[in-house]
């Protein structure tokens, strides 16, 4: 046999191990960034779905006058619980085995009411993995802007700016999604919602 039959069956031989990992490759690589696109929907959807939950936590005496406003702490709750659900986690915010993501939550989460009679005109929840911080904010306008930067909402500059003209929830997430054939990444979504006044 000379040189060239065995360079030839050498070839053959690395074509013959080679070819069926590339062709799986071909095949779950597009399964595995389906997979990773998904959890940033997921975690896009329960944010919104989250927020908008918390907006609806009106405290009972301002709704009775006309003038709805929003309880800080059970719409924080509404918050938490709805996140809980949505991602999968559990009671300190950690991903379930069933989860699609992996990790803690981390969150930023602010009411807004603006001067009134019956509720805080403002709250912070701020959660960053180890423990929740909050705290009453006294905003002295209808109407206020927030910023988006990061993970953070700041009353002062950012990325993406929020407008608020109603009493409203505004919030940021943060968690990671489990490891395939990468390194785990997290992601960081962002929403906001309003109370709608019905005028009947």
């Amino acid at each position: 046999m000379n040189f060239l039959d065995n360079k030839g069956g050498v070839v053959a031989i690395f074509l013959l191990i080679t070819l069926p990992l590339f062709i799986i490759l071909l095949i779950v690589m597009p399964d595995l960034a389906r997979f990773h696109e998904g959890v940033n929907v997921q975690l896009k959807n329960a944010v919104i779905h989250a927020t908008r939950t918390s907006a609806s936590a009106v405290d009972k005496r301002s709704q009775a006058v006309g003038d709805p406003k929003i309880d800080p702490d059970r719409a924080h709750e509404f918050f938490v619980r709805v996140l809980k659900d949505t991602l999968g986690l559990d009671e300190n915010l950690e991903s379930l085995d069933a989860s699609r993501t992996e990790g803690q939550a981390r969150y930023y989460f602010v009411v807004f009411n603006g001067p009134n009679d019956y509720v805080p005109s403002g709250k912070y929840f701020i959660f960053d993995g180890n423990e929740l911080n909050s705290g009453e904010i006294n905003f002295t306008d209808s109407a206020q802007t927030f910023y988006i930067q990061d993970e953070q909402i700041s009353l002062v500059s950012g990325e993406i700016e929020v407008v608020l003209t109603r009493p409203g929830t505004v919030s940021v997430v943060t968690i990671g999604s489990k490891p395939i054939y990468r390194n785990r990444e997290e992601a960081t979504r962002w929403a906001a919602a309003r109370i709608e006044k019905k005028n009947y």
